[in-house]
């Protein structure tokens, strides 16, 4: 693990005390904290009632961008989060526990990302964004 995480991976704790750290949006499966180059990224099952499809496949995670009606647009949290690289923000990963408490899970990267179709939170067919992301050693 990087030196410089504010997190241990596997380190549990109040989504709360994390914003109270880093700042941001805290209800946004998306966050972007203003005042540093962290963009916070929280998935979990619950996000599935609100059309979010989110799943490891080997080493690559797909995360649903943000957006829960309708088609998602490249703006807001999804543009943060395609831009990471070029914009030099990283990317840390959080995983809802079934206590409601959240699991870093790592520093990522994005891979790559596609449209798809998914359903909304409505139950109508929409094009999500998913991004693929893999870790950062």
């Amino acid at each position: 693990m990087p030196i410089d995480l504010p997190f241990e991976i596997g380190q549990v704790l109040p989504r709360k005390k994390i914003h109270q750290l880093l700042g941001g949006q805290e209800r946004n499966g998306i966050s972007t904290p203003v005042a540093d180059s962290w963009i916070l990224l929280f998935t979990g099952e619950r996000g599935e009632e609100f059309g979010y499809e989110d799943s490891w496949e080997g080493d690559v995670f797909h995360y649903t961008g943000e957006g829960q009606r309708g088609d998602m647009q490249s703006v807001r949290g999804n543009k943060a989060v395609r831009d990471h690289k070029e914009n030099g923000e990283r990317i840390l990963l959080f995983k809802e526990r079934p206590d409601h408490n959240q699991e870093f899970i790592g520093e990522m990267a994005v891979r790559g990302w596609r449209n798809e179709p998914q359903k909304d939170m409505t139950g109508k067919i929409r094009q999500a964004i998913v991004f693929e992301l893999v870790r950062v050693e």
